[in-house]
């Protein structure tokens, strides 16, 4: 348990690195806040009576990278990162890298199967979902034993 390091301590490490000088502290702050940007995408959910209309943040990916689903009442949004950044600096280079699936999913059970469109144009995916006016699916209490 000595070994531990809890929650409200972690940034302290981080200092230290700064301290050093050679590092600006941000691999240490990205890794310690899990803040790359795609741990878990932004999306607006908007009901508009007749349709429901989905916004999700997907900058700097192609389409072909993006993949949409709907199945037993549930929407999912799924995408490849496969992205390098090089920066070359005097004596060194920085080379980061973003690789991984990232996944949403939303319960929308409500909705004209067959009339969903996406749309991805500058790294916003839009999806309209319109309502088909019947609830499709149940939920049941399951009891606890």
């Amino acid at each position: 348990m000595a070994g531990l390091i809890p929650f409200g301590h972690r940034h302290g490490i981080s200092r230290g690195f700064d301290d050093l000088g050679f590092w600006d502290g941000s691999f240490m702050r990205s890794f310690f806040n899990g803040s790359d940007g795609f741990t878990n995408f932004k999306v607006d959910v908007k009901d508009l009576g007749e349709r429901y209309e989905i916004d999700a943040e997907l900058p700097g990916l192609h389409r072909e990278m993006i993949d949409v689903s709907y199945d037993d009442g549930i929407l999912t949004i799924s995408a490849d990162m496969n992205e390098e950044t090089k920066a070359e600096k005097e004596h060194y280079v920085v080379n980061e890298r973003r690789m991984g699936r990232v996944s949403r999913s939303f319960s929308v059970s409500d909705v004209k199967e067959d009339e969903i469109s996406a749309e991805y144009k500058d790294g916003v995916l839009k999806i309209v979902l319109p309502k088909s006016g019947e609830e499709k699916k149940k939920s049941k209490k399951i009891d606890i034993r």
